[in-house]
């Protein structure tokens, strides 16, 4: 039997809301994450679910006949589960998984691992088929490595639910998109109508000319009126040579290189427009150079507030 919360709210005091009206269905088996910066309400949600915490209004329904809640949050300088830093994180986590039926819960339990250390637990986890588990983090990469799916939450509201591909590749509103990585956000004001296949703006910085992926007409809003759209940092292409206009092409001038091991970070700035790209690598371009940037329609998001 799945996981299931059903308008699940919870209040402390009389006016301060951790949650409202979260509603869940976490397949049996299934490994999925809560996503959510500070006081998002993700570890509510976990005491929640684990019975640690009483509900204000909603309910939690489960098959399992129990959900062990294990908190990372004031272990910090004792290492994985308050044990010694030095003990195998693997080893942690299978007692955790081990230990009697039911499901599991881990809240912020590894912030505080190293690499090496963090693949370990994962893997651990993986191994774990048949068992549910959830695991609440501020940490989308440690998710995205561990989870089936995952859901999103913004101050206290579920803003999305997804596979980790989903959620950061159409984020369904700017709480999500931001929750999920690094952001070009920027303002920019419609030219087309909400009829228009793919929609055109013009950006209020620098006056460029871009088209969008194509949007719901209620996310579009009116001419006249202020948007955000985004465009993450790997998305952008630095080119010297042709490319297609199509693919939203502006000049920029390159303010600033910076290797990261990965990827290099690239500071742009199109005519007071000032976005960041992250590419392999940077051949043939230095500080204070211009180029040509393109911003493909289908990454550029229409931002929902």
């Amino acid at each position: 039997m799945s996981l299931k919360t059903d308008h699940l709210s919870k209040r402390f005091g009389h006016n301060t809301w951790a949650l409202r009206d979260i509603d869940l269905d976490i397949e049996d088996g299934e490994t999925f994450g809560i996503l959510g910066e500070s006081l998002s309400g993700k570890s509510t949600l976990l005491k929640l679910i684990a019975g640690t915490e009483r509900p204000t209004t909603g309910e939690v329904r489960t098959g399992v006949a129990n959900v062990r809640l294990v908190s990372g949050t004031s272990n910090a300088r004792k290492g994985f589960f308050g044990r010694a830093a030095a003990a195998p994180s693997k080893a942690l986590v299978q007692d955790a998984l081990a230990d009697g039926s039911g499901a599991v819960a881990f809240d912020d339990c590894f912030q505080h691992l190293d690499g090496f250390e963090k693949r370990k637990a994962f893997a651990a986890i993986r191994k774990a088929a048949g068992r549910t588990i959830l695991i609440a983090s501020r940490n989308f990469q440690d998710l995205a490595e561990s989870c089936d799916r995952i859901a999103v939450l913004v101050g206290g509201y579920l803003a999305q639910v997804g596979t980790p591909q989903e959620i950061y590749q159409t984020p369904a509103n700017s709480g999500a998109a931001f929750a999920t990585g690094e952001l070009n956000r920027f303002d920019a004001r419609r030219l087309t109508s909400t009829d228009a296949g793919v929609p055109e703006f013009y950006t209020v910085v620098g006056g460029h000319r871009l088209f969008a992926q194509p949007t719901a007409k209620a996310a579009l809003g009116p001419l006249n009126q202020t948007i955000n759209l985004a465009i993450r940092p790997e998305h952008i292409s630095i080119t010297t040579g042709a490319s297609f206009p199509e693919d939203n092409l502006l000049k920029a001038i390159v303010r600033d290189i910076r290797f990261l091991g990965p990827s290099t970070r690239v500071l742009l700035d199109a005519d007071g427009l000032e976005l960041s790209a992250s590419v392999p690598r940077v051949v043939g371009l230095s500080v204070g150079e211009e180029c040509m940037i393109a911003l493909p329609p289908p990454r550029v998001h229409v931002l929902q507030s």
